[in-house]
């Protein structure tokens, strides 16, 4: 099965989660299962920042080890649910 090819755009939006720091080095993300109850996009509309934090972490890093996730994710929609979410928790803090 060949590598999907991304559109530069999300290459810099893995590159901006680095940059911002919202990965998260120490974490086990492989053993997070609590991510499941997030797969309905509608669970994230309360996610606290450290759940997106968490997922994000977790979809930038199985896409290391399984290419295609990013894709997946996007086109499921739950990535501009995390985008979303991430920006209405900025503009309150």
């Amino acid at each position: 099965m060949p590598y999907p090819e991304y559109a530069p755009e999300v290459g810099r939006l893995v590159q901006a989660v680095y940059d911002r720091k919202l990965v998260i080095e120490s974490f086990d993300w492989g053993a997070w299962k609590e991510w499941e109850e997030f797969r309905d996009v509608s669970r994230v509309r309360s996610a606290s920042l450290d759940e997106i934090r968490r997922l994000l972490t977790l979809h930038v890093r199985a896409e290391r080890f399984g290419e295609g996730h990013l894709a997946e994710v996007i086109e499921s929609g739950h990535m501009a649910a995390l985008l979303r979410r991430l920006g209405e928790l900025a503009s309150a803090g």
